[in-house]
């Protein structure tokens, strides 16, 4: 009787010894030769990192500006004469010589009376074949007379009969051909370099 009970004692205790070494052996993690102790941590690259902005205006061809001098005539104070001066004008993409030359026109200065306004002229185009357009806006005429007329006249035209381009000048009044501008020169035909000694 002492021999059975004795072997199943040392069989309890092996099983016993048996099941905490392979518990033992599952709590131990998993580990391979090759595995390193020191992994380097990767960084992601930042998603929100502000790019040098772009200015467009840096690739943009530069606007082409030309400019010249060109002679402005003008009436003295008494509108007994044309008084001739100098003047730089300067033009590009959105505008003309012709548009420039006008708007010298409308200078004020000493010792001359000013005949022309901005808002006198609505417009101003030269045809290809050399035609030059004043369309003109009179809602607020000036009473110069026939004598301011005429000098009207003949400060706009030798003004741009200076351009080698043009070579006739027609006056319109709101797009339409007129026969005079305040009522005592005939403008309704277009005006030659031919026809400035006549007038």
């Amino acid at each position: 009787m002492v021999k059975p009970f004795y072997f199943i004692k040392m069989s309890l205790l092996c099983l016993l010894l048996l099941l905490f070494s392979g518990c033992s052996e599952e709590a131990l993690p998993e580990t391979t030769p090759n595995q390193d102790r020191n992994p380097v941590e990767t960084t992601q690259p930042e998603e929100n990192v502000k790019q040098p902005e772009q200015n467009p205006s840096a690739n943009a061809p530069e606007e082409k500006v030309e400019k010249t001098e060109i002679k402005v005539y003008y009436s003295d104070i008494q509108l007994e004469k044309l008084v001739e001066k100098e003047k730089e004008i300067t033009w590009g993409k959105d505008t003309t010589k012709f548009n420039q030359a006008y708007l010298a026109l409308c200078q004020t200065g000493n010792e001359i009376t000013l005949l022309w306004q901005e808002q006198n002229v609505q417009d101003i185009k030269l045809s290809p074949e050399g035609n030059l357009t004043i369309n003109l806006s009179l809602a607020d005429r000036p009473n110069f007379g026939s004598t301011g007329e005429r000098f009207m006249v003949l400060s706009l035209l030798q003004t741009m009969f200076q351009f080698e381009e043009v070579k006739s000048v027609q006056f319109l009044v709101d797009n339409q051909p007129v026969e005079t501008i305040l009522g005592h020169m005939d403008v309704s035909e277009p005006f030659t370099r031919e026809m400035m000694a006549d007038l």
